[in-house]
């Protein structure tokens, strides 16, 4: 795990945090987490670290049965760029 040695504080608003809380609850990881990927993919999206939610989402055999073969594809072709 990174030395992880500043905080940050953020104001969201009430459905931003709600998304938040719902989507921690959903993956079972700490809202820190998600945040720390959410940085990672919007704003170093060439780090190894930008694949980790995309490697997720495919794993995860409710996102493969509710999304569509063109969106997994686009999944796709986000890992083959890396």
């Amino acid at each position: 795990m990174a030395d992880l040695t500043r905080r940050l504080q953020v104001l969201l608003t009430g459905e931003q945090f709600d998304f938040l809380k719902e989507t921690s609850r959903s993956k079972k990881k700490p809202v820190g987490d998600l945040v720390r990927q959410a940085i990672e993919r919007a704003y170093r999206p060439s780090s190894s670290t930008a694949l980790i939610p995309v490697l997720e989402e495919l794993k995860d055999i409710k996102f493969i049965k509710e999304t569509s073969v063109d969106e997994i594809r686009a999944r796709l072709s986000e890992i083959r760029s890396f």
